[in-house]
This record gives C-alpha cells, structure tokens and sequence, in this order.
C-alpha cells in the first residue's frame, strides 16, 4: 500500500507511525493512508463484506427494506440513471415474458380489468369522454368518416368470426410520448385486444 512520505513503517505492515506530515488528530494513521488502507481491505475482503451484508439484511429484512425503499425515493434520478442499462439489454426479454404472462393469465386478467371497470365507474366515464374529445380535436375535416367506420365495422366482424375481441387501434397513438398522430384511416389497424393491449401507446403495431 502506498504511504505518504510522513508515514513510517513499523513491524506490522498494516500498522503505521503518527503520520507527521499529517498529524491533525490523534489516531495512529493520518486520513489519506487510513482511507488508502480501508480500500485495501475492503478489496481484499470482498466476500467477507457481500456475506456479511447478506446475513444482515436476511435478520433485519423489514428494516432493510424500508430503508433500501427510503434511499430510492430520495435518490429517483440516480436509480433510474443506474437501472436504464439493463431496461435497455432487457427490452426483448421482457416484452417477450410479457405476451407470455397475457397469454397465460388472459382470463383472470379480464376479470380483474371488468371488476376494476365495475368499482370505478365514474373514473372509466371520465376517460371514455377524455378519449371521445381527443378523437374530436385529432380528427381534421379532410378525414374520410367512411373509411373510418368501416375499420370499427371490420373489427366487430373479426370478433364476431373469431370469437375473440378485437379492436380498432392508431398506429400512431392520438396521444404518444415522442409523437401524436391523427384520427384517419390510414392511421388505423385491427388488431386483437391482446395485441392492443401489450402495444399501449408504443409506435407502430
């Protein structure tokens, strides 16, 4: 370990002389090679540390949450500055165990959503009229109203042929985050309420 030049070496390599150099309190190291050795040590050491923490946060685990939850929420542009790499390398992965997950809770999904739609009547109105007028304000006078209703009646004709619901979807979403686009017909596709579903309000299908 590297030693200020007011630091003399005694028989025990760890241990050091009153640093003369930088004798500004009464410990037996100065602060720059207490530091240097803590470093050390703690490189040396760790698995020892990740073991220690471990048993500490498994006998303390309501403690250790609440404080872990704590620094989250105090330090939110760090975590996300930190968690971006891997939502970034996960993307696929993650959209793939996502189609997974609709799939195979598709029907306790549904009920959910329909219970949830049920207690809160007046929160789905309130977007079902907010949806209403953003159509409105997307729509221009130049949008051919009848090609836009026959992709409303296509959809009804594949639910009713296929037994599952389908829906009108934009392409580009009337409100996305990086762009809107318009309430026409070539704006519009039919897909399945799952594909609706997982796309939100993402670009493209």
């Amino acid at each position: 370990m590297k030693k200020c030049s007011g630091c003399k070496k005694q028989k025990d390599e760890n241990e050091f002389s009153v640093c003369k150099a930088h004798s500004d309190s009464l410990a037996s190291n100065c602060k720059p090679c207490a530091a240097a050795y803590g470093k050390t040590w703690r490189a040396d050491n760790a698995e020892k540390i990740r073991a220690d923490k471990k048993t500490y946060r498994q006998n303390n685990l309501v403690h250790a949450r609440n404080k872990a939850k704590l620094w989250k929420r105090d330090n939110a542009e760090k975590v996300k500055l930190l968690r971006q790499p891997y939502l970034d390398r996960t993307v696929e992965k993650r959209r793939a165990q996502a189609a997974i997950n609709e799939i195979k809770n598709k029907e306790s999904n549904l009920i959910r959503h329909r219970q949830h739609k049920k207690d809160n009547p007046a929160r789905y109105a309130s977007m079902c009229r907010l949806r209403q007028a953003r159509k409105l304000q997307a729509t221009p006078v130049w949008a051919d109203v009848g090609m836009i209703r026959a992709f409303y009646e296509l959809s009804a004709f594949c639910t009713e042929l296929t037994g599952e619901q389908h829906h009108v979807d934009h392409v580009i979403p009337l409100q996305g985050k990086l762009v809107c686009g318009l309430h026409v017909h070539n704006n519009l596709q039919v897909i399945t309420e799952n594909e609706n579903l997982m796309k939100g309000r993402k670009y493209g299908a």
